[in-house]
């Protein structure tokens, strides 16, 4: 098995990633959450590989770290999963955020990815909870960077919000004691809290 590929990054195809090595562009799917780190062009990258083999295909998957690659891995070991199933999950979740709905059993979370059903995310959850607990990670992720994650993402809402009402014609002061006076879940979008701003 290829465990990783050093080599220039060439581009984008998608969610395909192009890397040359000694003359040879090297396919590979990768996780969408993985884009936005990604080198400038023709900059040096090094991927860390997994070659799945079938007798009508050979696919190779690519990952930026270890992280994300053992947790693809585990991903895959649930039936009913499968690696483009898995791909979409860390695609869709982001790597901190498919730890985190492991461990805390949100099943609902999981089987809101397309693809991904209840019973097959009830299955990723009762298989693999264990098993995330035990697998040692090189950016070890806790509770306090969960947290620290979250504060940010509450931060940047709360500003979108706040902008989108000073652009609907509130005072900046209104907008934000509006904002910061209104209970609203860690997780809601923008354009949600927004919604339910202007409800009330």
């Amino acid at each position: 098995m290829i465990n990783y590929i050093c080599g220039k990054y060439i581009g984008l195809a998608g969610n395909q990633l192009i890397v040359e090595n000694n003359g040879i562009g090297y396919d590979m799917l990768i996780p969408i959450s993985n884009i936005r780190n990604l080198p400038d062009i023709n900059c040096d990258i090094k991927v860390y590989t997994y070659m799945i083999v079938k007798e009508d295909d050979i696919s190779l998957y690519g990952f930026l770290n270890e992280d994300d690659r053992n947790v693809f891995l585990l991903l895959i070991t649930v039936n009913g999963v499968g690696p483009k199933g898995a791909l979409s999950i860390i695609s869709t979740l982001g790597f901190t955020d498919t730890i985190k709905a492991i461990k805390t059993a949100d099943t609902k979370k999981i089987s809101s990815i397309q693809g991904i059903g209840t019973k097959t995310a009830s299955k990723i959850v009762i298989e693999l909870s264990d098993k995330i607990k035990k697998l040692v990670l090189t950016d070890s992720i806790d509770t306090t960077k969960i947290n620290n994650e979250n504060d940010e993402k509450v931060k940047k809402v709360k500003s979108e919000v706040i902008e989108a009402l000073v652009v609907l014609g509130y005072q900046k002061k209104a907008a934000t004691d509006l904002v910061n006076g209104f209970d609203f879940d860690k997780d809601i979008t923008a354009d949600e809290l927004l919604k339910l701003i202007l409800k009330k």
